[in-house]
């Protein structure tokens, strides 16, 4: 068996990273028990994640939800994760999850949902709403007046250098293509801006994380691992010549991978420059301030990090202009952008004079030629590896780097019954549990531990009556039924009383003690053994853990007589000071299920009447397979209360236990366990030995165990309660439903007796 390396481990449940109990990528998911597993797994990852994304802000109001395929970004309201279920992934998923996090703290998206206002003015020839001022123009036209106002704007917090290189605003703009001059460059300046500057943050948001969340450091560096370190691009930055080339993109790109472990600063001329601008070191200089930039449309009231953008920019440009002056290209040439010359551009000289006032931390003219390529590694022997690279999927690789830089990234979706399942599992608390072991090859069971109206509603909880509330006869019965429990339960207080009163046992005439004041006259008469103790005893608390077996053999006058007891034991866990009840039904069809719908140190016992009418036995009985899932629930309080376990059933176990989500990986290829068995019979001598095990696992913990056979005649109970006192004790006790009321007589008296 083997386990996956993953930090997530220590926060999510082990069994989600077990590669016997996962579906591997690629595996269709179309049975249900893949689904719900999945469900379950998407459940429990978003649930923790949202736990780390508010611990790391401090925040309980950033939701953290899943893709709808409609959004893959954070908006500084709420973080979105994709919908992967694969435990390799977790990491990688969290480590995006605290970075977009930590953009909803740190970062100023007002100001960014500005900038990108203006770029979509821009690529819209629509009037802009500048944010500066609120000044909104008129909708109905597309021509001049939006379009110099739009240019306006962006001339005054651009750099000097850049606003004098963009070209007029153009009376043209309603050209056929809908493309103005003016509109080509614009949209390619404030395109590369927001990438400098989403570079910068980012380097400003990590840094924080780093000194301040160093636990989280793991999930981080899984996110790199994963999008930026990958060794397609390690290969392309060390030996692609064309990542080489003098052009804005790859400047762009270099600036990117800054952090890379292939970063060479001598790659391109002019880049330990650029890297030495970035500032790395203090890079927290550039955190968001007082947001004047809203009251003053000026460059120099624009935030830091947006005029470090620009300096970088205007350097990038001049030096791909230098470089094609220094490479004889001519001064009239174009500037390349996205790998090709981009017509109606500013030309490389206009770029060297335009930029001709930035501070003097340019390159020596002649040196602005490409350099080499890094030489290869070296065999053992001496002999160099080959410098091989995919050029087409590092381009790709890279893409999707700037996809999370730009919070772009496409995340895998979940589906509408996905989403729904997965609100129902988490508001349930739900928590897939691995069977392997103790003679079971595999499988896993669903313990819930709440209950909630949308569980309802799942196909998975067959648990639920299909009769209309009001008028069946059989809901007409169950309420009778709980009526009786109820008044039952108010019987067994009455009754428990003795259990909250302490009980004090007093020696008197004793050789040592504390000195009885009543005998203090007989101390002239020889008589010496004037003293006394006093012991209090007290009850332990007690935890009363019913388990109800809702299989569908227990229906119709069983299920009654149960609710009748289960409802009695809810009323006293919930009315008695030192006496809880927490109550299970138990069953299943493709996997065992568990649900936990009452428990008194939660819920009030208007909940379990609520519930209580609404359930309804269905499907098979997998018992010790519940017993093993729900072991850690069973015995959570068992050094501080007296717990009793309290067993309902009708029958021996019997389930078809679905190992269909056991496929791992072996050799490359997708294989089953064992001999290509996809189901395991959980019957006969295997069931009994195996339940009989949980059972003894419970006293070993000290536990109680009360068990009782329910039945409606005694045809065959010889053979079924030598069954049953097999898997339960000697203790195990057969009632029949008319005389169910016996069950709160055995009860009532072990809890009232000191010596259980």
């Amino acid at each position: 068996m083997t386990k996956n390396t993953s930090h997530s481990n220590y926060w999510l449940d082990s069994d989600l990273f077990d590669d016997e109990n996962e579906l591997q990528d690629g595996v269709e998911e179309t049975e249900e028990i893949a689904n719900l597993a999945r469900v379950a797994r998407l459940s429990a990852a978003r649930r923790a994640t949202a736990n780390f994304v508010n611990i790391l802000t401090g925040r309980n109001d950033i939701p953290v939800r899943y893709s709808s395929g409609k959004d893959s970004y954070t908006d500084g309201k709420e973080v979105i994760i994709a919908a992967d279920d694969n435990p390799n992934h977790f990491d990688s998923m969290v480590g995006l999850a605290l970075h977009e996090g930590s953009h909803v703290l740190l970062s100023d998206f007002e100001f960014v949902s500005a900038v990108a206002e203006v770029a979509k003015q821009i690529d819209t020839d629509w009037g802009i709403d500048t944010r500066w001022g609120n000044r909104v123009l008129p909708q109905q036209n597309h021509g001049y007046d939006e379009q110099i106002e739009v240019s306006t704007v962006l001339k005054k917090i651009l750099h000097p250098s850049l606003a004098a290189l963009l070209p007029p605003a153009m009376t043209n703009a309603r050209h056929s293509d809908n493309v103005t001059l003016y509109a080509r460059v614009a949209r390619q300046y404030v395109h590369d801006l927001q990438m400098i500057m989403n570079i910068l943050e980012d380097r400003r948001i990590d840094k924080y994380v780093y000194q301040n969340c160093g636990g989280y450091r793991p999930y981080y560096d899984s996110l790199y691992e994963r999008y930026f370190f990958t060794t397609e691009i390690e290969r392309n930055l060390r030996w692609n010549p064309s990542w080489r080339e003098l052009t804005v993109e790859n400047y762009i790109n270099r600036l990117l991978f800054v952090i890379h472990p292939a970063s060479n600063p001598t790659a391109l001329p002019g880049l330990d420059t650029l890297i030495k601008m970035m500032d790395l070191r203090n890079i927290e200089r550039i955190a968001p301030t007082d947001k004047v930039w809203k009251d003053i449309i000026s460059y120099d009231h624009m935030p830091a990090i947006w005029q470090t953008a620009n300096e970088l920019y205007a350097y990038i440009l001049r030096f791909v202009a230098r470089s094609m002056e220094d490479a004889n290209k001519g001064n009239e040439g174009v500037p390349t952008y996205n790998n090709q010359p981009m017509d109606g551009f500013p030309s490389a000289q206009s770029v060297i004079d335009s930029t001709n006032n930035l501070p003097n931390l340019d390159i020596p003219r002649g040196q602005m030629v490409p350099t080499e390529v890094e030489e290869a590694d070296k065999t053992k022997a001496g002999k160099e590896k080959p410098r091989n690279f995919n050029d087409k999927r590092g381009k790709s690789q890279v893409e999707k780097a700037k996809d999370v830089v730009n919070g772009e990234l496409k995340k895998r979706k979940a589906k509408k019954a996905e989403l729904l399942a997965a609100d129902a599992l988490e508001n349930a608390q739900a928590k897939m549990v691995d069977l392997k072991g103790d003679g079971i090859p595999g499988g896993e069971c669903m313990v819930t531990r709440k209950m909630s109206e949308a569980m309802f509603t799942q196909d998975w909880f067959i648990f639920r009556s299909w009769s209309s509330w009001d008028g069946s006869r059989e809901n007409d019965l169950r309420k009778k039924a709980i009526a009786a429990g109820k008044r039952m339960g108010q019987i067994m207080v009455h009754r428990l009383q003795v259990r909250n009163d302490p009980v004090m046992t007093k020696n008197t005439r004793l050789q040592h003690g504390g000195l009885d004041r009543r005998l203090l006259a007989q101390l002239g008469m020889d008589i010496t053994s004037v003293f006394q103790k006093s012991r209090i005893d007290t009850f332990k608390p007690a935890m009363l853990h019913l388990t109800l077996d809702a299989s569908g053999s227990m229906s119709g006058r069983k299920w009654e007589k149960v609710l009748t007891v289960a409802t009695a034991l809810a009323y006293v866990g919930n009315k008695m000071r030192n006496i809880d009840t927490v109550i299970t039904i138990r069953g299943g069809n493709d996997i065992p299920v568990v649900c936990v719908v009452f428990d008194s140190r939660k819920d009030q016992f208007t909940s379990w009447l609520k519930w209580a009418p609404r359930l309804s036995p269905a499907g098979s009985t997998p018992e010790g397979l519940c017993f093993k899932a729900t072991m850690e629930l069973i015995t959570e309080c068992a050094s501080t209360h007296d717990v009793y376990f309290i067993n309902f059933s009708d029958g021996e176990p019997g389930f078809s236990l679905d190992l269909r989500s056991m496929l791992k990986k072996k050799r490359g290829r997708r294989t089953y366990w064992g001999d290509d068995a996809t189901v395991c019979s959980y019957q006969g001598e295997m069931a009994f030995k195996h339940t009989r095990q949980m059972v003894q696992n419970m006293k070993d913990h000290g536990i109680k165990v009360l068990s009782y056979f329910i039945t409606e005649s005694s045809y065959g109970m010889t053979r079924s309660m030598d069954v049953f006192r097999r898997m339960y004790g000697e203790d195990a006790v057969a009632v029949n439903v008319e005389n169910a009321s016996d069950v709160i007589r055995t009860l009532n008296k072990a809890l009232t007796n000191r010596g259980v």
